[in-house]
């Protein structure tokens, strides 16, 4: 069960990191932290521990908070624990939001087209927490992921680009297409 949280927009200097914070956060971290908050703003709430000194000790989005602070931010919006909410669940907290990020796996396809899009516009891959070579790499190896697919495929299938058939047309919107119709 969650304790009430209050959501609030305080000063960032009232936020303290919480000194067992597993994680660390680079130098070229931040900067492309820092340029996504140039580019797109707090984006989503900081979860912090309300403390007796009128103080917040910092349980989510630490590095973010530290690149603002770094693009002198005066106050940030954030969801607020009660002060007297379990230590040991606000630990927890803090685990699974690091933790649980850890085991998500990417659609490489997807992210590549997204970052693409991104950058085609004219965006910074680095506020993103990627880069150009990154994407690069990306692409190429879904290329070979593609040639090897095809290099696979059944004799009785066209390559891409290959002329195949007709064999049906709409006769609504003319779409033409070879296979079984539905």
């Amino acid at each position: 069960m969650m304790n009430k949280l209050e959501y609030i927009t305080i000063p960032i200097d009232l936020i303290d990191p919480h000194p067992e914070n597993p994680c660390l956060h680079p130098d070229e971290q931040i900067v492309g932290l820092e340029e996504s908050y140039e580019e797109l703003g707090q984006f989503r709430s900081f979860v912090v521990w309300k403390r007796p000194n009128g103080r917040y000790t910092q349980i989510t989005s630490h590095g973010i908070t530290q690149a603002m602070r770094q693009k002198s931010a005066t106050h940030c919006r954030v969801e607020a624990l009660p002060e007297d909410t379990d230590p040991l669940k606000v630990k927890r907290i803090m685990l699974a939001d690091n933790l649980h990020a850890q085991k998500s796996h990417n659609d490489n396809a997807m992210l590549a087209q997204l970052l693409q899009e991104q950058k085609d516009a004219g965006f910074l891959l680095s506020s993103l927490g990627s880069d150009d070579e990154s994407l690069r790499q990306m692409l190429g190896a879904l290329d070979d992921d593609m040639l090897e697919d095809e290099e696979s495929a059944p004799e009785e299938f066209g390559s891409y680009g290959e002329n195949i058939d007709i064999e049906y047309r709409c006769p609504k919107c003319s779409y033409e297409w070879s296979g079984k119709p539905k």
